[in-house]
């Protein structure tokens, strides 16, 4: 037998056969679970790559949870999942009348229909209330790029990445020059910041630029240690030069 997920769910919210753990959860219970999924499917996506099984069976999970969200308001309020998606599917297509409106002139640019979308969203917001519609939950890094994405709506950004670079190597000479922990540390934010804007008009998103270089760094260091062993040795008894020499055949094993 072969049920739907979505059958699959109803079946484990049953208050009679159902599950004891499930029938237990709430929106607020599940939210670390929808987190983690989130997260996990990046890690598959970083790790293994769109086209592995790993990445579709943590998108799968991802969308456990939001069938789970939506079999509870169900519940409690006869939301069901297909209304949950029509109403994504009206939205997208009010906000993306350049695709479904014959009418409607194209765009030639990403810049362009974010723009539209933004004055297609609804009734003018202040700058402040579009910046705290920002998730603080996000990281650091991450927020930091959404926060110039939305400040850039007002016309707030740098004319061109080169200028942003500028603001960049200003950032990290005012780095440079602090005498304190205080200012070292405001400094060091202000170059994060920096580096986010001039990504973002790169087209590089950081918050994914810096899993990458945590994942090769994690994958390098355990090349290292895997040929420190393999002498006979562990990396603690190493000097730093002999760290570094192991580092380099280690890098030149992905080269």
């Amino acid at each position: 037998m072969t049920l739907s997920l979505i059958e699959v769910m109803k079946r484990l919210r049953d208050p009679q056969n159902g599950c004891p753990w499930d029938l237990a959860q709430s929106h607020e219970s599940l939210m670390p679970y929808l987190l983690e999924e989130t997260h996990e499917v990046r890690d598959a996506l970083l790790q293994n790559g769109p086209d592995s099984e790993e990445f579709v069976e943590e998108l799968g999970d991802l969308l456990f949870q939001v069938v789970f969200h939506a079999q509870l308001l169900a519940e409690r309020r006869g939301i069901d999942f297909d209304h949950i998606a029509q109403k994504c599917a009206d939205k997208l297509v009010r906000r993306h009348p350049h695709v479904f409106d014959p009418a409607h002139p194209g765009f030639d640019s990403p810049g362009a229909v974010n723009a539209q979308w933004e004055q297609l969203k609804g009734p003018k917001v202040s700058a402040t209330t579009k910046l705290e519609s920002i998730p603080h939950e996000l990281p650091a890094l991450q927020r930091a790029y959404r926060l110039g994405e939305k400040a850039s709506s007002f016309g707030f950004r740098w004319p061109s990445s080169a200028e942003a670079w500028a603001k960049v190597e200003e950032e990290l000479e005012e780095l440079r020059s602090s005498t304190n922990h205080e200012s070292r540390e405001e400094e060091l934010g202000d170059l994060f910041f920096a580096l986010a804007q001039w990504a973002r008009m790169e087209g590089i998103e950081p918050e994914w630029a810096t899993a990458q270089a945590n994942h090769k760094f994690t994958q390098r260091f355990a090349k290292l240690d895997a040929l420190a062993e393999s002498r006979g040795t562990s990396l603690k008894t190493l000097s730093l030069g002999q760290l570094l020499e192991l580092w380099k055949e280690a890098k030149s094993v992905d080269s």
